[in-house]
């Protein structure tokens, strides 16, 4: 991820999408505002479209944080979920699980 944010820093300078990003961030907001989201977009797509190495390194860039942030095949994921005492989770096929509470 640093990769990429360096990558994007380095190609859009001081623009002024980028600034606004990082006050939004520092403010504790967890997604851009759809204005900042569209600034950026569009100052993205335009430094793709002046500099092909940037969109070429851009893309891999994305697909390498795409890779390792999706769940590998077969893996399950449990979000969202609130236990209150003894609680056991079981996922998948064939599986065994032994519980022996207090013994």
């Amino acid at each position: 991820m640093d990769y990429l944010h360096n990558l994007v820093s380095g190609a859009l300078g001081q623009d002024s999408a980028l600034q606004r990003l990082a006050e939004e961030a520092s403010a504790g907001q967890t997604e851009p505002s759809a204005r900042t989201r569209q600034r950026l977009e569009l100052a993205l797509e335009d430094a793709r479209e002046r500099d092909p190495g940037f969109a070429e390194a851009l893309e891999r860039a994305v697909a390498r944080v795409q890779a390792v942030s999706e769940p590998t095949s077969g893996s399950q994921v449990l979000t969202g979920s609130t236990f209150s005492g003894p609680t056991a989770v079981q996922v998948g096929d064939h599986n065994r699980q032994d519980n022996t509470f207090g013994a």
